[in-house]
């Protein structure tokens, strides 16, 4: 059984936030795109946008998790 201490684990809020991270990210890249900056900036916005996926999924999927085990017990 999967056991996640309250306050501790990853919440619906910490999606939240990184669907925010990701929407910025693209924000970001687009922005430094249009503007001629260097590829670097560009590249900054992509690791960005990536790390936000990531983190979402990870997020969306224990706090799913963490819905179903209330309703299981």
């Amino acid at each position: 059984m999967k056991h996640i201490k309250p306050g501790r684990g990853p919440s619906a809020m910490g999606a939240l936030g990184s669907v925010i991270a990701v929407v910025f990210g693209i924000f970001w890249t687009v922005s430094a795109a249009s503007m001629g900056a260097p590829i670097s900036f560009s590249i900054f916005g992509v690791l960005f946008v990536i790390v936000g996926i990531v983190q979402a999924v990870y997020n969306f999927k224990n706090e799913s998790e963490q819905i179903l085990l209330k309703l299981l017990v």
